[in-house]
């Protein structure tokens, strides 16, 4: 249903940019049964929620790679010298 409320707005997107919503509008799907847990009147709440958790997560991750790498190129650096 939230969906379909949002589809002018899709529309009124560049064609590149709607596969992008269409995927992160999917996104919520991951999160259904935690969905279902909040009782709330407001439907794009639990979809809005359930895109940040799931970006958060994909940043974290990114995040602890970025680390690992610096300190690979730290100790690389280190066995140079």
């Amino acid at each position: 249903m939230e969906y379909v409320e949002w589809k002018n707005f899709r529309r009124a997107l560049p064609k590149i940019d709607r596969k992008l919503f269409d995927n992160m509008f999917s996104i919520s799907v991951l999160y259904n049964s935690a969905c279902v847990c909040c009782v709330n009147p407001i439907r794009i709440q639990p979809i809005i929620m359930s895109i940040l958790f799931q970006h958060y997560k994909e940043l974290s991750k990114i995040s602890k790679e970025l680390e690992a790498n610096k300190e690979i190129k730290a100790s690389n650096k280190l066995m140079d010298e």
